[in-house]
């Protein structure tokens, strides 16, 4: 896992490009660790990176359950 932010219970894992040649092997982690901490987990592809969008995924994967949307 490249980043766990523990106040929102988010795994962030960096998608380079090598991780299309290893799909099933990171599905398989990526259900373990959700399984194990019981969070969100977001993926970001390296080659499609656009920080709005980052930032509008977080809010709705993590706030929008508490009805907490941060402005």
């Amino acid at each position: 896992m490249d980043y766990y932010e523990p106040d929102l219970n988010l795994v962030i894992e960096w998608d380079e490009s090598y991780h299309d040649r290893q799909k099933e092997k990171d599905f398989k982690r990526e259900t373990e660790i959700k399984k194990y901490l019981q969070c969100n987990f977001m993926r970001i592809k390296e080659k499609s990176f656009d920080y709005d969008k980052l930032k509008q995924n977080i809010k709705e994967t993590c706030y929008e359950r508490r009805n907490e949307i941060p402005k």
